[in-house]
């Protein structure tokens, strides 16, 4: 048994160093366009081994032992970030948003990354993740060096496959798979581009890590404490322009978006979902920007009650296109067991799993 455990145990020690020399090697230090070459802002030209601040297109390494800190707007598109030592995103200041737009972001295994402001006297962090036009790019620009322009691609060919599945499709039990009669057969094959999506990019990313923020060392997520969510104390009903809350709404403020539970109460024929927005707050009692369009009953006796959650954060993360699935981002945290912490965040639209092919 100790034989099996230790092959096991050696099995997932090289399946978990190959997924992180994978990553490493996603964004090479030789590509770089812009690398720190000391501790300070982003926006500090001389943090920069180019005497200039990261751009559209650019490809920025954090080595080991610097720290970089990250305040302010950006309109830049940049291509990608590695960070092999620390980055700190930040906005200390209520009524000022932080902005930050990419393509790829890596944390290597001892790197630190932040994305904080959890105080209540902080302001907002927008992290849009977008898919960037690599080809375009180097077709009209010098910036990056020939073994980036021969590095990163995309483009290459890929295909659309369709299947059929059976005879037989799902079964009961163990027994029923062993003595099943199941085969996959390709019915077609057609050359499929998404684009400055991800497929295109196999070459050099053939797991699909590119569209994302992956991290392997620390990584801390930290938005505003608030309340998530809240019975509602009595029913709500259609056109209504307040409900009243079980629970004082800690963190809530005007603008935030909330959604609203369907109830229990079968009877009612309007029951449903509500997404609206806060007016105004004067206690319990939430004021919305608009009148309800469905109702909102519970059933107490049955211990059935309609919610309301809040959905608004101040640290978000978006994909910066959703019109193709592969153009979606994606979040991955791994390999740390010490700090890993994602908390009052928001991430929309995230994610490249597209249910209707399974």
């Amino acid at each position: 048994m100790k034989k099996n455990y230790l092959f096991i145990c050696l099995c997932l020690f090289q399946i978990s160093t190959s997924l992180g020399q994978g990553i490493q090697n996603l964004i090479p230090t030789n590509t770089a366009t812009h690398t720190a070459i000391k501790n300070g802002s982003w926006f500090d030209t001389s943090v920069w081994s180019t005497g200039n601040v990261p751009g559209n297109g650019a490809i920025v390494v954090i080595p080991f032992g610097t720290s970089v800190t990250y305040q302010g707007q950006s309109e830049a598109h940049i291509f990608a970030i590695r960070v092999d030592g620390e980055f700190i995103c930040s906005q200390p200041n209520t009524n000022e948003v932080t902005t930050l737009k990419f393509d790829t972001f890596i944390g290597t295994l001892n790197s630190y990354v932040g994305f904080i402001a959890n105080n209540s006297s902080d302001g907002n962090i927008n992290i849009s993740i977008t898919p960037f036009d690599i080809e375009g790019y180097k077709s009209s620009s010098i910036l990056w060096n020939s073994t980036a322009r021969s590095y990163y691609s995309d483009g290459a060919t890929t295909y659309k496959v369709t299947k059929n599945v059976g005879p037989d499709k799902r079964f009961n039990s163990y027994e029923e798979a062993l003595a099943g009669n199941t085969n996959v057969t390709e019915t077609s094959k057609t050359i499929y581009d998404d684009g400055i999506g991800v497929t295109g990019r196999y070459n050099w990313d053939p797991a699909q890590f590119s569209i994302g923020l992956i991290t392997m060392g620390e990584l801390e997520i930290l938005g505003k404490e608030k309340l998530n969510m809240s019975k509602l104390a009595e029913d709500a009903l259609k056109n209504q322009t307040k409900i009243v809350l079980e629970d004082f709404p800690t963190g809530w403020k005007s603008g935030d978006q909330l959604i609203i539970t369907r109830g229990g109460n079968m009877n009612s024929s309007g029951n449903g979902e509500d997404e609206v927005s806060i007016a105004s707050i004067t206690s319990n009692t939430i004021n919305l920007g608009s009148g309800l369009l469905k109702n909102h009953e519970g059933r107490p006796s049955d211990n059935l009650h309609c919610y309301v959650g809040n959905l608004s954060r101040n640290v978000n993360f978006s994909s910066g296109s959703t019109v193709n699935v592969h153009h979606r981002a994606h979040v991955m945290a791994m390999h740390n067991n010490t700090n890993i912490q994602i908390r009052n965040a928001s991430f929309k639209d995230m994610g490249r799993t597209d249910k209707s092919h399974l």
